[in-house]
């Protein structure tokens, strides 16, 4: 069939903080996005508190996500100094302090038994036990896996569950990337039944264009 000329995108909004305040159930970012604190926007709460940035409040809370550790916090901002990393992330640990009781456990708990902790649907991930340029266990490699394999296997189990809506509905799928979803025409999603596919409701934000962006 010819191209429609035109794309519908579906996008999980912030689906990874969304679903780390919900496994960690904190409590300063329920405020933030349940009670509109500074507008529901957490970037811009957290560039407040560490008086940087928005654009490096992202950075660092994304980098919280993806492992904590100050090596991954220093690699997605590209501070080289690793004291400054740390003080950014003590701070941010004092502002949500449920993600830091979290992160904590899920390390520890990954260290202890090669086992994530669960996602949103209940699946637990082994971590694979690598090995350093040492030739010992990398600990660290193993406490960010800890961290991120819940949040992404999470991800993970939204998409696939939201690719099956969209098959039912017979939409007709261009693509997809990350938390998107790209229809190839002026489309309808089921908004309501996206958003609610898991035990936390994620905002699905739909914009249509005549360019795949």
């Amino acid at each position: 069939e010819p191209d429609s000329g035109m794309f519908t995108t579906g996008d999980f909004s912030q689906e990874h903080l969304y679903i780390l305040m919900h496994i960690t159930g904190d409590r300063q970012m329920q405020r933030v996005y349940y009670e509109g604190e500074f507008g529901g926007d957490i970037h811009l709460f957290v560039a407040r508190e560490l008086n940087i940035p928005r654009r490096l409040a992202k950075t660092i809370l994304y980098a919280i996500i993806y492992g904590a550790t100050l090596i991954t916090i220093s690699f997605h901002t590209k501070i080289r100094d690793i004291r400054k990393c740390s003080m950014f992330r003590d701070k941010l640990f004092e502002i949500f302090p449920d993600v830091a009781y979290w992160i904590k456990e899920a390390q520890e708990t990954g260290l202890r038994t090669g086992w994530s902790e669960p996602t949103l649907f209940g699946r637990r991930i082994k971590i694979p036990e690598e090995v350093n340029q040492w030739g010992k266990v990398d600990e660290e490699g193993m406490k960010r896996k800890a961290v991120n394999y819940p949040i992404l296997g999470s991800d993970g189990e939204i998409m696939k569950r939201a690719l099956i809506i969209c098959e039912r509905e017979k939409l007709p799928l261009a693509i997809t990337v990350h938390d998107s979803i790209v229809l190839d025409g002026d489309c309808e999603f089921p908004v309501d039944e996206l958003e609610n596919i898991a035990p936390v409701k994620i905002p699905f934000k739909v914009t249509k264009s005549k360019r795949w962006e």
